[in-house]
């Protein structure tokens, strides 16, 4: 399930057995489900894409590969470089460089994003199993891959200092930077870089995505606790998202958890294409509720804190002006769009039929589309639904604050009232 998860562009939950939380994965697996068929079928039409077929994980059945292997595998000479992280400069630094050669298999075994994952091994060291990530497109950019480097390693930096004050409770793997200098075989979907790391066997699991998805699952409060504490240890310039990886043992409710492919926000959106910036920030902060973690750390930074810090003087690099359009719109049509209110409507029962209303209505479908489009999900963790013009969506949810939401209360834009009153007047009136 995991593997054809992936492959599809999804993700899978781990459900306990929690009707609630099961509804929300249900709910999360059908705008999954409508995003991959969109993307599978521009895909088909791009030629920019990658489409390559899939073979089994490992598993005891299919052993990983290893330096004698010899079918279904690509021998490449590379240079690896790895980074570390050096806070001076807010940047990655080179650590070392050595030629090394590897072995990879032909075709990957699962597909995440934005990117593919093959079995690789180093030959110098091939009892050490490793995973080579690829991009889906025809071509990768050294500057594309060290994206991920560089979220990684900023990732690892925030995980070491969070363990410094709270124990042993999540680390991150590094991922290094290979350019492929020969290839022993012919290969027409080789692409020049690609980012290699050990291999994290176990039950995959998400608990924070880039645009405010959390997930309750196990350990999940960890999770979350990272990100607030990258979030207020940075003063609101970064936070790594994407949270997701393996638990580090067999007991589900003890041990930390184990990261990869963490993807780092930040307000000049200098992380790569899934680096959502200000306005990732704005969803987690909104979805978030800070559990005993954050408050032993004492961690507090919110939403108003977010803004302030986007909306404060300018500087000499002309960030602010752009961040402060980004979440407050600039003049003209967004000033005037910004004069309207937020209003919270709060109803007394909240059925089915309520939910279905607005979430698969077609009074709303415009509206959604656009957000989702955007990267807004107008579904909080609570199950509260917000309604607002993507390019001021951000400033409803400011406008929310840290107020308390429930699932049957709606927060809108007083120009978009209307709609939602249409979609929920169709309801008999002992349904609303």
């Amino acid at each position: 399930l995991q593997q054809m998860a992936q492959i599809c562009r999804g993700t899978m939950q781990v459900a306990d057995l929690d009707v609630l939380a099961l509804r929300a994965t249900f709910d999360t697996i059908s705008q999954y489900v409508t995003s991959s068929y969109e993307m599978s079928k521009n895909a088909s039409q791009n030629p920019t894409k990658r489409l390559l077929r899939f073979v089994p994980p490992p598993s005891d059945a299919k052993p990983f590969i290893n330096g004698s292997t010899v079918r279904g595998v690509i021998k490449m000479k590379c240079v690896k470089t790895k980074f570390v992280w050096n806070p001076d400069a807010c940047d990655v630094r080179e650590a070392s460089t050595c030629e090394v050669y590897i072995k990879r298999t032909e075709h990957p075994f699962a597909k995440g994003g934005m990117r593919y994952v093959f079995e690789m091994v180093e030959l110098s060291n091939d009892t050490t199993r490793m995973v080579a990530k690829e991009t889906t497109h025809v071509q990768s950019t050294r500057e594309d891959e060290l994206c991920f480097v560089r979220s990684s390693c900023l990732a690892k930096h925030y995980a070491d200092l969070l363990r410094s004050r709270l124990g042993d409770s999540v680390r991150v793997r590094l991922c290094h930077l290979y350019s492929v200098r020969h290839s022993k075989k012919s290969d027409a979907n080789a692409v020049d870089y690609f980012c290699g790391e050990p291999w994290l066997p176990g039950v995959f699991m998400k608990w924070v995505s880039n645009d405010g998805y959390i997930s309750k699952q196990m350990h999940a409060e960890a999770a979350e606790c990272f990100a607030h504490f990258t979030l207020q240890e940075s003063q609101g310039l970064h936070m790594v998202s994407d949270i997701q990886g393996v638990i580090s043992n067999r007991n589900r409710w003890s041990g930390f958890i184990h990261l990869t492919d963490p993807q780092v926000l930040s307000l000049d959106k200098s992380f790569g294409r899934a680096d959502l910036g200000v306005q990732g920030m704005a969803a987690f902060v909104s979805a978030h509720k800070c559990g005993a973690m954050c408050q032993q750390l004492g961690l507090s930074f919110g939403i108003s804190d977010l803004l302030a810090r986007t909306s404060g003087p300018t500087n000499s690099t002309a960030l602010d002006t752009s961040l402060h359009d980004a979440v407050f719109g600039s003049s003209g049509t967004n000033a005037a769009r910004h004069s309207r209110n937020v209003h919270l409507l709060r109803f007394s029962r909240c059925p089915e039929p309520f939910h279905h209303a607005l979430i698969h209505g077609p009074e709303l479908q415009e509206l959604r589309l656009e957000l989702q489009e955007a990267g807004h999900r107008f579904i909080l963790s609570s199950g509260a639904k917000v309604f607002a013009h993507p390019d001021s969506f951000c400033r409803v949810i400011a406008a929310v604050g840290d107020r308390r939401l429930e699932k049957h209360d709606v927060v809108v834009e007083d120009d978009l009232e209307d709609l939602v009153l249409q979609a929920l007047a169709k309801l008999p009136s002992k349904l609303r």
